[in-house]
């Protein structure tokens, strides 16, 4: 049987990015950021969506939608 021979740069690499993952507060307090905005974007298009009449394959139309009126609704209320 031949050995496999493992990239050593890649996989330390590899090892670098997971030990990032694991520290907490580094990355997942940019996703925690971003969460509440993509639930609000999420809900919006489900009622979009509703208010359509449940068309199919509206999915990236609504969602584009929402996210369009939640950002300019955070942007005015910013201006406040």
């Amino acid at each position: 049987m031949k050995s496999v021979k493992k990239n050593k740069g890649l996989f330390d690499l590899s090892q670098k990015t997971q030990n990032v993952f694991n520290q907490p507060g580094k990355i997942s307090k940019q996703k925690a950021d971003e969460e509440p905005l993509r639930n609000k974007i999420l809900e919006r298009a489900y009622f979009i969506w509703e208010e359509k009449g449940r068309p199919c394959n509206t999915e990236l139309e609504n969602w584009f939608q929402a996210e369009e009126e939640i950002i300019r609704k955070q942007n005015i209320n910013r201006k406040k």
